[in-house]
């Protein structure tokens, strides 16, 4: 859900996919397109991206996650809850079982550009993590959990 009541600057929202082998010529990763989706493309206001980076936070999955917070992102998920786990990924494929749940993917990263409005996460939460979120049947919702962070924008002219 995005209220965009009382905003007069715009903010570019997108949501990316990026599979373990989506690498731009050159192996730049999606980071880089990402950068070039909003940056590059002169767009140095507002941005919300989320999404499923396949890129952990600690750098073991190298570009995505850096090349965004040197990009002046700030990721939603830290911001509000430090260094909290966040587990997103990844239940079995049959999603069964019990939570296999190991390794925090999946993204809320925004960032406030040039004379734009504010950004501020309010929170962050997994959604579908838990037992009690399984289907009657006993199915996990996904293979990863999702994220849910509130963000407050505020503009004017």
């Amino acid at each position: 859900l995005i209220d965009g009541h009382g905003l007069y600057k715009p903010v570019y929202f997108g949501v990316r996919h990026r599979r373990v082998l989506d690498r731009m010529p050159g192996g730049k990763h999606v980071g880089a397109m990402l950068r070039v989706n909003t940056r590059n493309m002169g767009w140095d206001g507002n941005a919300i991206l989320v999404g499923d980076l396949n890129a952990r936070p600690d750098g073991s999955a190298p570009g995505t996650y850096g090349l965004l917070l040197g990009d002046g992102f700030v990721d939603a998920w830290t911001e509000t809850n430090g260094a909290a786990a966040g587990f997103t990924c990844c239940q079995v494929p049959t999603l069964t079982g019990p939570s296999t749940l190991s390794q925090r993917i999946d993204y809320v990263p925004y960032r406030e550009g040039g004379e734009a409005a504010s950004i501020e996460a309010l929170g962050a939460e997994l959604i579908g993590e838990e037992a009690d979120d399984r289907t009657v049947s006993g199915l996990w919702p996904s293979d990863h959990a999702g994220v849910s962070a509130p963000l407050r924008i505020r503009g004017g002219p």
